[in-house]
């Protein structure tokens, strides 16, 4: 009996060091059972697919059960978890003053306008999509870009990893 991994596109994205969680940022990643990636810091949840018969591979993150960093009110000691691009308000009262409590981390109440769900297309020889949000209702919402990783990463990452000694085709 044998194993062998198969990467969805031919090559794996998480070796990728632009690719960063749309979440908190972070570009480490573990996977559990080889059959999911998780996020190692806020433990968001990444798959991996084929695209539509071109090569290259897309990218989903559900931000399902999310830990961000522990915060906690100075006045009450309620607690809430808070990532670095939020302002960290008291679940009771706005005019309490939050504090971070280092190396602990909770379960994150996801905001309402919170996008469900991200994706990435990486198309290889061609385009990287950046990631995409996607909205809870789309009939109300479109899906839209946060704008990162860029086309020059993506393009750095394939002249240097993917075909070094073969000119790509750049997405212009």
């Amino acid at each position: 009996m044998s194993f062998r991994i198969s990467y969805a596109g031919g090559f794996n994205p998480f070796e990728w060091e632009a690719l960063r969680c749309p979440v908190c940022g972070s570009s480490e990643y573990v996977s559990q059972d080889y059959c999911v990636v998780y996020c190692v810091y806020c433990w968001a949840e990444f798959r991996v697919r084929h695209t539509a018969g071109d090569p290259g591979c897309v990218v989903d993150c559900f931000p399902n059960e999310v830990y961000a960093p522990l915060w906690e009110c100075e006045e009450c000691s309620e607690r809430a978890g808070f990532f670095d691009w939020q302002e960290p308000a008291c679940p009771k009262s706005k005019s309490h003053s939050m504090r971070k409590v280092e190396g602990l981390w909770k379960l994150w109440e996801r905001p309402n306008v919170y996008p469900k769900s991200f994706y990435l297309i990486l198309k290889i020889g061609d385009y990287c999509s950046g990631w995409l949000a996607v909205p809870h209702d789309l009939k109300k919402e479109p899906i839209r870009s946060i704008g990162h990783p860029t086309q020059e990463q993506w393009n750095r990452f394939q002249d240097r990893y993917l075909f070094p000694d073969i000119p790509t085709q750049k997405a212009t």
